[in-house]
């Protein structure tokens, strides 16, 4: 199955984009709360999940912080995650505010 040039330049799949797409709005409706990433795999994925879904979870929390979605912090030898900017999420480009 085709993915979107976008995903091509990503790295990523339409399993890691819906991943991405379920811990940005966790995020995003938290922002005043950073979580680790063993707390969003528990929070989004429950206590039952693959080695794949956890390889899934960690490119897409990558991928987020590398463009800047979100905020990778470490704190006593563990990352945390934390919203930093508005993305459109079907690009994945950052929002751009027009103020006239």
């Amino acid at each position: 199955m085709p993915i979107t040039k976008r995903q091509f330049e990503l790295g990523i799949d339409e399993d890691i984009q819906s991943r991405m797409h379920q811990i940005y709005d966790l995020l995003a409706a938290n922002r005043d709360l950073a979580y680790s990433s063993e707390e969003l795999r528990h929070k989004l994925l429950g206590d039952s999940y693959d080695s794949s879904q956890k390889a899934n979870q960690e490119r897409a929390l990558d991928v987020l912080a590398q463009i800047g979605a979100l905020d990778k912090r470490w704190v006593a030898d563990t990352a945390y995650f934390a919203f930093d900017q508005e993305f459109d999420t079907d690009s994945w480009q950052p929002k751009i505010e027009i103020s006239l």
